[in-house]
């Protein structure tokens, strides 16, 4: 820690911008924490670095978020005064009033924020999906339907496994796509083109059945 630090602060000593990219999640242990990553920008090249993760301990509000940031800044011999903050669109950092960006704003006139380009990236897949029947209407349905058909049970799962081992073929779970989770369309859709032939091979003898 105390030489990635070092890295870190040497970096943005020298680094014409730079900015945090910020987001909070929950752990196994259903605490909140902020994962904090570090873009400086010298003569026109981009390093990224990891920041660190710090517990919220008192909870992911928006003023606990932002004495996190600072409280991480201070530690790590950042100045807020040339940063600038990343995130996503929630509330709690982009509110007008009362949000992350508004409070650092306030103590830090100079600094911007900008929207996740990644978040809004995905943000206009799920919006574009919306709009085409065929993907929202047939497409999520049945990559949906064909997970929980499996999923739900422990002997047509089986049946499945057992079916993908008669080719020699490497078993493959099928995933649950998500319209809240990054790439879990792109995850779902790989495993089922790899799992395709012996989900029709399986459904078919299940059909077939007594």
């Amino acid at each position: 820690d105390v030489v990635l630090t070092s890295h870190m602060q040497q970096v943005c000593a020298n680094a014409t911008f730079i900015s945090i990219v910020a987001d909070e999640s929950t752990d196994i242990s259903n605490i909140s924490q902020l994962v904090i990553l570090v873009r400086a920008v010298k003569d026109g090249e981009v390093q990224i670095l990891f920041g660190g993760i710090v517990p919220l301990e008192s909870g992911a509000t928006a003023q606990c978020i932002t004495d996190a940031i600072t409280s991480w800044s201070t530690a790590a011999g950042i100045g807020m005064s040339k940063c600038h903050l990343g995130s996503d669109g929630a509330a709690t950092f982009s509110g007008r009033l009362n949000g992350v960006a508004a409070i650092l704003q306030h103590q830090y006139p100079l600094l911007k924020w900008v929207h996740c380009i990644a978040h809004r990236e995905a943000l206009a897949a799920v919006d574009a999906i919306s709009r085409v029947h065929y993907l929202k209407g047939v497409f999520e349905p049945t990559l949906s339907g064909v997970y929980r058909h499996f999923r739900n049970s422990a002997v047509r799962e089986a049946g499945l496994h057992a079916m993908q081992a008669i080719p020699n073929e490497k078993s493959v779970k099928l995933k649950e796509p998500s319209s809240v989770r990054w790439l879990s369309h792109d995850g779902a859709v790989a495993a089922f083109l790899k799992s395709y032939s012996s989900v029709v091979v399986e459904l078919e003898r299940e059909a077939e059945a007594p």
